[in-house]
C-alpha cells in the first residue's frame, strides 16, 4: 500500500509542467536520499521504491539527484554501488559533479576535487561540472570559454560533453549562438554533440521534447558522431 507521503509526491509530480519535470525528479530524489543519509542506520528503501515507481522514464534524473545528496554529505558513491543499477550508476557521479560545480565553486575552480574521485569516475564527474559551467555562465560564450580553460586540458572532453548535454536539454538559444558554440568547441565538437545526443534521448524518453530543442537538433544532425 502507498503511504500518504507517496500519494503526496505523486500528486505534486502530476502538477509539475513538462519543462520542469526533470528538475522535480532530481530534487525529489535528492530529498529522499538526503533523509536516508541523515539516519543512524542508512537505508535506501524509500529511494528504491521511488526509483521502482518512476525509474523507467525518469531514471537518469533520479540517479543524478542521488548524486546531489551524496555530494552534500561528501560520501563516496562507491560505498553504495552494490545497491544501484549499473547502467545508470555513473550518472550519480554526474550529479555529484554538478552539485559541487554549483555549491563548491571556489574549490572546484582551484581544481580541488573530492578525494574519492578516481580515474574511472572522473569522466562523469567532470561532465557534471561541465553542466554546471553552462548554467553559471548563462550562455556567455566568452565567459564559458575562459571557465573551461581554467581546467586542465585532460578534463576538457568531459566538460564539453556536459556543456552539450546542458545546452541541448535547456534549448532556447539563437541559431547563430549555437553555431558559435559549435565552432568554439573545436576538437571537442564530437563531445559537445555526444552530450546533446544524451539530452535528446532523455527528453524523448520522458516525452518532454519541445520547440526550444529543435535548433540544437538541426545542428547536431549535421554532425558526425
Amino acid at each position: 500500500h502507498k503511504s500518504s507521503c507517496e500519494d503526496a509526491m505523486g500528486d505534486f509530480l502530476k502538477k509539475v509542467p513538462a519543462d520542469f519535470i526533470s528538475i522535480a525528479f532530481e530534487g525529489m530524489s535528492m530529498a529522499i536520499a538526503d533523509e536516508a543519509l541523515k539516519q543512524a542506520v542508512v537505508s535506501f528503501d524509500k529511494w528504491q521504491v521511488f526509483l521502482e515507481q518512476y525509474g523507467r522514464i525518469h531514471g537518469v534524473q533520479i540517479f543524478i539527484g542521488l548524486g546531489w545528496a551524496l555530494g552534500q554529505h561528501q560520501i563516496n558513491p562507491s560505498s553504495y554501488a552494490h545497491l544501484f543499477d549499473k547502467g545508470l550508476y555513473w550518472r550519480v557521479y554526474d550529479g555529484l559533479g554538478y552539485y559541487e560545480g554549483l555549491f563548491k565553486r571556489r574549490r572546484i575552480q582551484q581544481q580541488i576535487f573530492s578525494s574519492f574521485i578516481d580515474a574511472a569516475s572522473a569522466g562523469p564527474y567532470m561532465q557534471g561540472i561541465g553542466r554546471s559551467l553552462w548554467y553559471q555562465t548563462k550562455a556567455d560564450l566568452s565567459l564559458l570559454e575562459a571557465s573551461i580553460h581554467a581546467f586542465s586540458v585532460k578534463y576538457h572532453a568531459d566538460l564539453w560533453r556536459g556543456i552539450g548535454l546542458a545546452s541541448a536539454y535547456v534549448g532556447g538559444l539563437k541559431f547563430n549562438t549555437l553555431h558559435e558554440l559549435s565552432e568554439m568547441s573545436g576538437d571537442y565538437l564530437t563531445n559537445l554533440s555526444a552530450g546533446a545526443a544524451m539530452a535528446y534521448y532523455s527528453r524523448f524518453k520522458a516525452d518532454t521534447f519541445n520547440e526550444a530543442n529543435f535548433d540544437w537538433c538541426k545542428i547536431w544532425n549535421n554532425q558526425t558522431i
